[in-house]
């Protein structure tokens, strides 16, 4: 997800400009580095309100 994201917004920022995978590479290196860890903190915290709310 962080790489689809991180190619559109460079993409919406700067159009196809010379260096654009670069560029983009280096931006989802980034947001990687954000996303990953977030993702290991919320996910069991999400996936318990979803159980909480969705009971059968």
């Amino acid at each position: 997800m962080s790489f689809v994201i991180s190619g559109s917004l460079t993409y919406i920022n700067l159009g196809l400009v010379d260096g654009f995978v670069g560029i983009w590479m280096i931006g989802w290196g980034k947001s990687f580095v954000v996303a990953y860890p977030t993702l290991l903190l919320l996910f069991p915290i999400v996936s318990k309100l979803a159980k909480a709310i969705c009971k059968e």
